[in-house]
């Protein structure tokens, strides 16, 4: 699958908004306008039509219903975008897959995405990893994953003010800071280094910038060059206020 070297890519780049049309997708979709006129990158907004394996099996050659239901995504994916507002680059996707994950992770190595934006907000006391599709992407994305807190469609800012990266005493950790430096380089933005000694106890208690968003690495867990939300991060999403973007393991560490 296409990946990119930096986590933070350079301008010219596509962040995909993983799209449903419920609160987690505007808040996904707040957060990838926010990401996108922050580091000059196209938004890809797809919507991925699910076909349970059964029902592609029934409905094969009923394009009349096949159309119905593209069309009617294609509705709703046009409202998304006029959303949005005009000075961002914005395109409009529909993916069909027997799997919502696979047919974003598929459409996002066809666009050549730098980057998965997805709404993580649940509900109190649910586990963000606890809903499937969520889940799946964190733990095999070949690229960065934005995840937006509950209720970020409502933050009244177009833009990060800065970018906080979590680092810990575990190899790879320098790997973050790099990445997070070229990239806050090329636009300008100040870089804040958080570290993680503690840090999932005191997220609650931290005076978080509303305008930064927190890089974390992958767990050990991941294989390859894929994401891997660990325990720590999990635990500090859940009381997290700001976006988290979880970045795929090195081939290296």
């Amino acid at each position: 699958m296409a990946t990119n070297d930096s986590a933070v890519p350079a301008g010219g780049s596509r962040y995909l908004v993983a799209w449903g049309g419920d609160k987690r997708s505007q808040d996904a979709l707040k957060l990838g306008s926010v990401l996108a006129r922050t580091f000059d990158a196209t938004l890809d907004i797809v919507y991925v039509v699910h076909h349970p394996t059964h029902t592609a099996t029934l409905a094969i050659g009923d394009t009349s219903f096949e159309k119905g239901v593209e069309k009617e995504a294609r509705g709703w994916l046009k409202k998304a975008a006029k959303s949005v507002d005009k000075d961002l680059n914005v395109e409009t996707h529909v993916a069909h897959d027997t799997s919502v994950t696979q047919g974003i992770l598929r459409t996002a190595e066809q666009l050549g995405s730098a980057m998965i934006v997805i709404g993580a907000g649940s509900g109190p006391g649910q586990p963000v990893a606890a809903n499937p599709i969520v889940g799946g992407l964190l733990h095999a994305s070949p690229v960065p994953v934005a995840m937006a807190p509950r209720n970020y469609r409502k933050k009244k800012f177009d833009t990060l003010s800065s970018l906080s990266a979590a680092i810990g005493p575990r190899p790879g950790a320098q790997e973050i800071v790099l990445e997070a430096a070229e990239g806050v380089a090329r636009v300008g933005l100040p870089l804040v280094l958080i570290s993680l000694v503690s840090l999932k106890h005191a997220v609650k208690k931290m005076d978080w910038d509303e305008r930064t968003a927190l890089m974390v690495g992958s767990s050990r867990l991941a294989r390859g060059r894929t994401t891997f939300l660990g325990t720590s991060a999990t635990r500090m999403l859940a009381a997290l206020p700001v976006p988290m973007i979880i970045v795929p393991r090195s081939d290296a560490r």
